[in-house]
């Protein structure tokens, strides 16, 4: 007879037994807890089944095995439901372990309904504030960026009037994280307006962590703005996550120092840094992050040429985020992915992804996404000899754009000269080319710079003298060697 065909009184003595000789012969029941969870629970045991499905848990936190933890504490609150007199305290905690492990596991939608479960159970006002915040974080990552503003700014409001240290420091650690949501809405400058008094409250207060997190953004809006002091933020921000062991942010600050050195043309080292913050968020069973460091290597492929290395890399980091309903790392591979189709010549599938991007960007309140989306969108536009189409709508993008957005300015200039070139304005290309070689040169964008000399060169459009530079295709093609890129 099969185990399904057994009934339920059988199957739930034997399991009783089975359990019973596991724990009997076990020389660690640590190492058998799952089994033996398992086998109690099936059993009827719901003490026992509590108790192993605890010690399966802790065991998986500790080597941040994200998805078993996340079954062992459904486990640990199945039986308790059961045995109905488990303090509220505990269930509460147990509650956030169980939301923490779904979070990290990309299962966000989850996560929200744990920390629901949790805020049923009464708490003192900083412990509530702290679960607002693994809430807000949620939202964050989900792309729910207002929602998560709103929660931050509850836990401030509800602390307040409280003086005491760890109201202080919940303080703090929301406004920090006011600033990331900022910085994920790539709103710049007011990043780094909030970023800085971020950080004055926790050096107040003392919050290591709060700080590492107000200097990562500082690093990240100085990049984006252009400012001489990202490198030294990023770095301190390293140090600080290092000291408070946060592997989480460790990880972020390798991401953000990949960013650094995309910037610099350094891409070696870029893609080096993009592999440890993979890893690192491997080993703690971060697999979002993990998507988002792989989307971040898939855009240097896509800038290099690599298009077969490419598209399983943004294909794979892609499904990840979407499963995930992280919708910004999402539409950020994407958007890399609708490049590479551009690439390809696969241009009706490139618009109506690079469209969608545009779109779901603009519904986030990613204004800087949307703007870059349609920059490649533009590019597309180009390509299907529809130059006219893609000049109008860079133009709405630029004026409906109220963020910092001169990042892109060399990037623009590309598009909309190739565009006028089509178009055979000429006139309105050099002056374009110009504008953007300059533009490219200021902010050290190298790949921008390579690509604008290429279409100077070969257009005739622009005397070389206005693009400071006596052959403008030979600095292209070195700049090319530098970056690894095989063809522009």
């Amino acid at each position: 007879m099969t185990y399904d065909g057994l009934g339920y009184r059988l199957r739930a003595r034997l399991h009783l037994e089975a359990g019973e000789s596991v724990e009997r012969m076990s020389p660690d029941r640590s190492v058998d807890a799952a089994m033996l969870a398992l086998h109690f629970a099936e059993g009827g045991d719901h003490d026992r089944a509590y108790e192993y499905a605890l010690i399966a848990a802790e065991r998986a936190e500790r080597s941040h095995a994200t998805t078993e933890a996340v079954t062992h504490l459904e486990g640990a609150l199945a039986s308790a439901r059961r045995l109905g007199r488990i303090p509220g305290d505990q269930l509460r905690q147990l509650w956030l372990r169980l939301g923490d492990a779904r979070d990290r596991s990309g299962l966000l939608e989850g996560a929200l309904d744990a920390y629901r479960q949790a805020a049923r159970f009464e708490a003192d006002p900083v412990s509530d504030a702290e679960l607002l915040l693994r809430r807000a974080g949620v939202r964050e990552r989900a792309g729910s960026f207002s929602a998560a503003l709103r929660e931050a700014t509850t836990v401030r409001r509800r602390l307040e009037d409280l003086t005491d240290a760890d109201a202080c420091s919940a303080r703090s650690r929301a406004a920090s994280f006011a600033a990331v949501v900022r910085q994920r809405q790539e709103r710049a400058v007011d990043a780094l307006r909030l970023a800085e008094a971020a950080a004055a409250e926790a050096d107040r207060c003392g919050d290591r962590s709060a700080l590492a997190r107000a200097y990562g953004v500082l690093a990240w809006a100085g990049l984006v703005l252009g400012r001489g002091d990202s490198l030294e933020h990023t770095r301190r921000a390293l140090e600080l996550f290092e000291e408070v062991g946060d592997l989480v942010g460790q990880a972020h600050m390798a991401n953000n120092l990949g960013g650094y050195t995309y910037f610099r043309g350094e891409w070696d080292e870029t893609l080096t840094w993009y592999a440890r913050c993979e890893q690192a968020c491997i080993r703690t069973g971060n697999v979002t992050d993990a998507a988002l460091a792989n989307a971040n290597t898939g855009e240097v492929m896509v800038n290099q040429g690599r298009l077969d290395e490419a598209e399983p890399v943004l294909r794979d980091a892609a499904r990840v985020l979407r499963v995930s309903h992280h919708l910004w790392g999402a539409t950020f591979a994407e958007m890399h992915l609708g490049r590479l189709l551009v690439a390809r010549g696969d241009l009706a599938t490139a618009e109506r992804m690079l469209r969608a991007c545009v779109d779901e960007n603009a519904r986030m309140g990613s204004a800087a996404s949307a703007y870059e989306s349609a920059l490649h969108l533009g590019e597309c536009l180009v390509a299907a000899e529809r130059s006219e189409e893609a000049l109008e709508l860079i133009e709405r993008m630029r004026l409906a754009t109220t963020d910092d957005v001169s990042i892109f300015d060399s990037a623009r200039a590309l598009v909309e000269a190739s565009a006028l070139l089509a178009l055979d304005r000429v006139d309105d290309a050099a002056r374009t080319i110009v504008r953007g070689v300059a533009a490219a040169r200021e902010r050290m964008l190298e790949f921008d710079l390579a690509r604008l000399l290429t279409l100077a060169a070969r257009s005739g459009a622009v005397d070389p003298q206005g693009l400071g530079t006596d052959d403008p295709l030979a600095e292209a093609r070195r700049l090319a060697g530098r970056l690894g890129v095989i063809e522009l």
